[in-house]
């Protein structure tokens, strides 16, 4: 019996099999059960050679059974062979090939061959376009010309039609980037013009000449320069900047004057001049607010309102009564003063009032926009009967020195129950106001904000009205918690 060989099934005398592979080719289509061996094993090296009945390794008590020999060596000749034909058409080495052809078969040869030259095609074509003028791809064409698989002809039409299509997209690319300059400059020209245009209408809406800049618009559009439809919101957009800018400026009533003028002029659909208007204000009141470190009120209906401080800075239980000893601010120890202060005379706590408190406020609110606009100071109204009512003195000094209206007539209290002892505040008819005249703000001066519900009352009073547009609040000094500390 021949002796055991690479590609032979060895049985074992136990029964388990196994087969002698080259390294890197394993046997195809092989039963799992056999067991591979690779030639550079030690096994292996010990296996070849081997007869049946040997002892199957030097330290074993098992023999060799049987040894059959497969196809295996064929298989392997083939695939080295198209291994190394398609390294000899990888390298475009087609002389290689051909010497190498007949250990394949011949439709698989064709195959490989037809698309290693249309590759090569592709190669000379990317080349010349590319510019590169690679050195591999020229020795792979020296290689085909001279294995004659492809012709000079062949190749210098190749080159003929790369040329051609590179000048063609160079041309095309070139005019592509005329165009888009042309497109450039005549944005640019477009924009200037637009710049113009607007720049104009700007110094016409700001001189509130509306009228004068739709016609200007119009007059355009016509002359094909500006679109149709665009007209207003060009027109929109200066108003609205315009608007913006005589805020930021504190030119308030000019604002306040350019909203209604346009509102009246033309109407922009879906736009309110005066929503525009509301929101520049409230950009710089907020502005003013942080500035001078104002404290926000916010209720429903309010338009803008703030008080100047804290009424107490500390509070805490005397352990000798129980009664609440408090830390006042420098405002919130006047308003105590004049409230509470029996020692005081009437002229006194006027005083305190002129000298003090109108001071402070005139210097933090002097710069909100309220008092840029049509409005007119009332103060809270009283609960009780004085011959001083303090917070009307306030209203009244603070409208002089501001130089707004003042009027103590349009809100009035019905009910003699103090804010601060209410749990569920007022009902809806104990706060009245009345005010027939022209269409007004109202600017609430009150003392000290609590829980809010003297100002909810006079919110819900005035809102009945037509007459008044928007409520503004400033109080003096704000509780850091709802109601008075007695």
């Amino acid at each position: 019996m021949d002796a055991a060989e690479i590609g032979d099934i060895i049985t074992r005398s136990d029964g388990v099999q196994y087969i002698i592979v080259e390294d890197g080719f394993p046997m195809e289509d092989i039963s799992s059960d056999i067991i591979q061996l690779p030639n550079s094993s030690t096994l292996a090296n010990n296996l070849i050679g081997y007869h049946i009945g040997d002892v199957f390794n030097y330290n074993s008590q098992l023999t060799i059974k049987a040894i059959s020999h497969t196809d295996y060596n064929k298989r392997i000749k083939k695939a080295k062979a198209t291994i190394e034909l398609e390294r000899a058409f990888d390298t475009f080495d087609f002389e290689l090939a051909e010497r190498l052809k007949h250990q394949i078969a011949g439709s698989t040869f064709n195959r490989m061959k037809q698309e290693t030259i249309e590759l090569l095609q592709k190669n000379i074509y990317d080349d010349i376009y590319s510019g590169n003028k690679s050195q591999d791809v020229a020795t792979a064409t020296d290689n085909a010309i001279n294995a004659e698989v492809i012709s000079n002809d062949t190749v210098n039409d190749i080159i003929k039609r790369a040329k051609s299509a590179k000048e063609e997209y160079d041309r095309q690319l070139l005019l592509e980037q005329k165009r888009a300059e042309e497109r450039r400059l005549q944005k640019e020209k477009h924009d200037q013009e637009l710049r113009e245009v607007q720049k104009k209408v700007d110094l016409l809406t700001a001189d509130f000449r509306i009228n004068d800049s739709y016609k200007f618009l119009a007059d355009l559009s016509q002359n094909g320069r500006i679109a149709n439809s665009n007209i207003l919101s060009v027109l929109q957009e200066s108003i609205d900047k315009n608007i913006h800018n005589y805020v930021e400026n504190w030119n308030i009533q000019k604002a306040e004057k350019l909203a209604k003028v346009a509102s009246n002029a033309i109407r922009v659909p879906y736009h309110n001049f005066f929503e525009t208007l509301d929101s520049a204000l409230l950009k710089h009141d907020s502005y003013i607010q942080r500035r001078q470190k104002l404290l926000d009120i916010n209720e429903a209906g309010l338009q803008f309102g703030i008080c100047l401080d804290l009424y107490t800075v500390s509070s805490f239980v005397d352990d000798d009564d129980g009664s609440y000893i408090n830390e006042y601010s420098e405002l919130g120890r006047c308003v105590h003063d004049i409230k509470y202060n029996k020692s005081l005379s009437d002229n006194d706590k006027l005083e305190i009032i002129a000298s003090k408190i109108i001071p402070k406020m005139y210097e933090k609110t002097k710069n909100l926009s309220m008092w840029y606009r049509d409005a007119i100071v009332t103060p809270m109204p009283f609960t009780h009967r004085r011959t001083l009512q303090p917070v009307y003195e306030t209203a009244k000094m603070l409208a002089n020195k501001m130089h707004v209206r003042y009027d103590d007539t349009i809100l009035s209290k019905h009910s003699s129950e103090e804010a601060k002892k209410l749990v569920n505040g007022f009902d809806e008819n104990d706060f009245s106001a009345l005010y027939s005249d022209n269409i007004t703000s109202v600017i609430l001066i009150d003392d000290t904000y609590g829980k809010g519900n003297s100002l909810r009352a006079c919110i819900c009073a005035l809102k009945k009205l037509n007459t008044i547009r928007d409520i503004y609040y400033i109080g003096i000094v704000k509780n850091r918690s709802g109601g008075l500390l007695n």
